[in-house]
């Protein structure tokens, strides 16, 4: 039976309409990504706004990020509770070929302005990146923060379970609370008091755990350089006072270059100094104690 043109418009009308939504269908699900690029006047303020109690000096090296920098910056500093269990994996939804020197720029940024997250192992944690290639070719990326191979957990050996992490950071409160509420008067007094008290009840120790974060200054009162570092910040913070972490090399007495680190100060004349309590508090070969003058040799230089 030969077709009407009526029936043959309406076939040809069908198809098209089926085109189209088959057409639709595969950009929604196979070529449109999630997120195409990052916007830091969208996809990022939505994460700032949860942190507007920071300060830009408490965000120093999260402003030299780049935009996928920041926002792996803030997806991890949004689950914060998540991480405290240490097994938990974290999606980063950025469709790009290659984040890892982001994630790693992100992860350096937190260590440095975040000295709160002492109880993450940096070498247990991971970026696992995962490809997808749809039928058209087109290829989608995704990311996870996740245990690395070989670990069960991302947190330190000290700490088991998110309980354990929440007592020691109440640990740390407390003490902290009581340390900021002693340091009292001008910006410079406060500033003394925190650099004197770490440097009275800390000792430079390499053999114990802990000893590069708040936790081995604060409790264990031991520490290594980057211990002192992030205690001194850490404890400014709470003052209000302008302070970032800085790391380079220094020379040892044989004029040997060595890895260190150190903090910078905001004083009141707008002026940055450099504060080194590591090296203001020296070990004593033979026994002793330091002269009182001797330790201020590095302070507010």
């Amino acid at each position: 039976m030969k077709k009407t043109e009526h029936g043959k418009s309406l076939l040809d009308f069908i198809i098209f309409v089926l085109i189209i939504i088959i057409a639709l269908f595969i950009y929604l699900n196979f070529i449109k990504p999630k997120y195409s690029s990052v916007d830091p006047h969208n996809e990022i303020t939505k994460f700032e706004v949860l942190d507007t109690d920071s300060t830009t000096y408490q965000k120093y090296f999260y402003n030299q990020l780049n935009d996928n920098g920041k926002y792996i910056y803030y997806t991890i500093l949004n689950n914060i509770e998540t991480l405290k269990e240490g097994t938990q994996l974290i999606k980063i939804d950025i469709n790009k070929p290659d984040v890892s020197d982001s994630f790693q720029n992100a992860w350096d940024a937190i260590c440095l302005d975040r000295p709160e997250i002492f109880y993450i192992d940096t070498n247990k944690f991971m970026l696992e990146s995962q490809t997808m290639t749809n039928i058209l070719g087109q290829k989608k990326y995704s990311y996870t923060l996740k245990p690395s191979t070989g670990n069960s957990s991302y947190l330190q050996d000290t700490w088991k379970t998110k309980s354990d992490v929440n007592n020691s950071i109440n640990q740390i409160e407390d003490l902290a609370n009581q340390i900021v509420k002693n340091a009292n008067g001008s910006r410079y007094n406060q500033v003394k008091y925190v650099h004197d008290y770490i440097v009275a009840n800390t000792s430079y120790d390499n053999s114990s755990e802990n000893v590069s974060n708040i936790y081995g200054a604060l409790i264990n009162k031991k520490a290594l350089c980057e211990g002192y570092t992030e205690t001194f910040k850490y404890l400014l913070d709470k003052l209000n006072i302008p302070n970032v972490i800085v790391y380079g090399k220094a020379l040892k007495e044989n004029s040997d270059p060595e890895e260190h680190s150190w903090n910078y100060v905001q004083m009141d004349d707008g002026k940055w100094y450099a504060v080194d309590c590591t090296w203001d508090d020296p070990i004593i070969i033979g026994g002793g104690k330091l002269p009182e003058k001797n330790k201020y040799t590095y302070f507010l230089k």
